[in-house]
């Protein structure tokens, strides 16, 4: 599997979030389990360091599904930031995780609700203002 890359910054705020304790349904926890597996495997870098076409927390972009051949466009932000008919989709969502750490170019299988997506990263602009 290849190994996503996530900036230091990014990551001790997610593990600051997925510490957190709180009351959990079962989705929620498959959820977390998956983006803390995801932490487990990246590459931490300085911010300085991390190249500007990976998908991080604010960056928006737009990942191009192989099999029907849509585009989706998505910021990524965390779950009190979340909004899809904005455009801004959570952290903890399946494709939120999934897409977490892939760069311009990737291409990536993930499981859905729906069944299994294989996406390309079509372009990735830089960190958004959420305001």
């Amino acid at each position: 599997m290849k190994k996503i890359q996530i900036s230091e910054t990014d990551f001790k705020k997610l593990q600051d979030f997925l510490e957190r304790e709180r009351p959990m349904n079962a989705e929620e926890k498959s959820c977390r389990e998956a983006l803390l597996g995801e932490l487990n495997r990246a590459e931490i870098v300085q911010e300085s360091e991390l190249a500007p076409d990976v998908i991080t927390l604010g960056r928006r972009a737009t990942l191009t599904d192989l099999e029907a051949n849509d585009n989706l466009e998505y910021t990524l932000v965390m779950p009190d930031a979340a909004d899809i008919s904005a455009g801004r989709i959570s952290i903890l969502a399946p494709l939120g995780t999934a897409m977490l750490g892939f760069r311009l170019g990737d291409e990536f299988e993930w499981t859905m609700p729906g069944g299994k997506l294989k996406l390309r990263v079509a372009r990735v602009e830089p960190a958004h203002d959420l305001d």
